[in-house]
């Protein structure tokens, strides 16, 4: 009775709706066009730093390839950036006398694989054509330059050789789109989000002295505190199932195992009614309640990958990230959408979640229970 109240209450509250269903779509569809689309000639920032007729070369074979246009950079700190926030899909690093290029990617944008290629075939093939000159004037004690020339000349007549490859691993599958990584991420960040900002409910729940009339039913007080858990885990399961319908119907995501998902879903649903009732037992009232869990709810979402991949920052910050939940249920996500996962192939995440809801739902519903005696 008590979780079917609260639910009704939530649902009834228009406010609550656009919260709950209209934003995390609208952020859905402006981070997923802005951030993971492609279209045309992806641009690629180069810094040269060794301002040869190699590099010069390099450089001018990636920018005449049919899916990449060059970018000159000077600062390393400006193109990792732009690499970050998307305004360049990739940065090519030419290190003084061309002995290293670095090539600077986002593993979850789309147009890695396409920059990868073509940056890997443009040096293998500048790889071969300066060992097979390097080679030629050291067997004959010829001029490097005219051998280079003969290089080209013999390049161009030689044909190809079709090589067979074999692939190891489980690459990500051809149809994933701009939204599978914006579509498990909002729900991470939303759900969460949410969950914090309905425990206002419960803080107003005493207020209104409607704590005191149920208590004096029936009821006892372990009962109360399960009608309240379970309303928050309904909550958070019906926000999830809603967010999951629209970026499996509207936008086209597959979401990878039906079975891992649930217990993703589930084991993080337990988890937001543990944070949940936390904040509800510890807030004076309900506003203090909203000031204190949606800033709280959208840093943990920052610091675990929820509005960018963790794979964009440093080791440090990745550590970091993973000191919350969502990082754990981020890296689950990517097992299940990108990498073809499995339940079994996310059950550590899903077990970490587990225990982050056990602490939780332990402290939230001690303390809660607290509350309910002092009435």
């Amino acid at each position: 009775m008590i979780a079917r109240n609260e639910l009704l209450r939530v649902y009834r509250d228009r406010t609550a709706l656009f919260f709950i269903l209209v934003l995390p779509v609208v952020i859905m569809v402006i981070i997923g066009s802005t951030f993971f689309g492609e279209a045309g000639d992806l641009p690629i920032g180069v810094i040269d730093r060794d301002q040869s007729e190699l590099s010069a070369r390099i450089e001018r074979l990636v920018d005449d390839s049919p899916a990449l246009a060059t970018r000159r950079y000077t600062d390393l700190d400006a193109l990792e950036l732009d690499v970050r926030t998307g305004r360049v899909d990739a940065g090519l690093v030419i290190a003084p006398g061309a002995e290293r290029v670095e090539l600077i990617t986002d593993p979850i944008r789309r147009s890695t694989g396409t920059v990868r290629t073509v940056v890997r075939g443009v040096l293998a093939g500048e790889g071969a054509r300066l060992g097979a000159a390097r080679l030629a004037s050291d067997l004959t004690g010829t001029d490097l330059d005219a051998n280079l020339l003969t290089a080209d000349a013999l390049g161009a007549e030689q044909t190809t050789i079709d090589v067979p490859v074999m692939a190891t691993g489980t690459p990500a599958e051809d149809d994933v789109n701009q939204f599978s990584y914006t579509a498990p991420a909002n729900l991470v960040l939303f759900v969460f989000v949410n969950s914090l900002a309905i425990a206002a409910s419960i803080v107003q729940a005493r207020q209104l002295g409607v704590l005191n009339r149920i208590r004096a039913g029936p009821l006892r007080t372990s009962t109360i505190l399960v009608g309240f858990g379970l309303s928050r885990v309904l909550f958070s399961i019906v926000q999830s199932l809603l967010l999951l319908s629209v970026g499996a119907l509207v936008f086209g995501v597959d979401f990878g195992d039906p079975v891992g998902v649930a217990l993703l879903v589930l084991a993080f649903s337990l988890l937001c009614a543990g944070a949940g009732l936390l904040v509800g037992s510890v807030a004076r009232n309900g506003d203090q309640a909203q000031a204190i869990g949606i800033p709280v709810a959208i840093a943990l979402g920052m610091l675990g990958g929820a509005m960018w991949p963790l794979e964009i920052v440093g080791p440090t910050m990745r550590g970091i990230g993973h000191a919350v939940p969502h990082a754990w249920a981020m890296d689950a996500w990517v097992e299940l959408v990108f990498e073809g996962g499995s339940a079994r192939t996310v059950l550590g995440e899903v077990g970490i979640l587990l225990a982050f809801a056990a602490v939780l739902l332990l402290i939230g519903s001690r303390l809660l229970h607290r509350r309910l005696s002092a009435i």
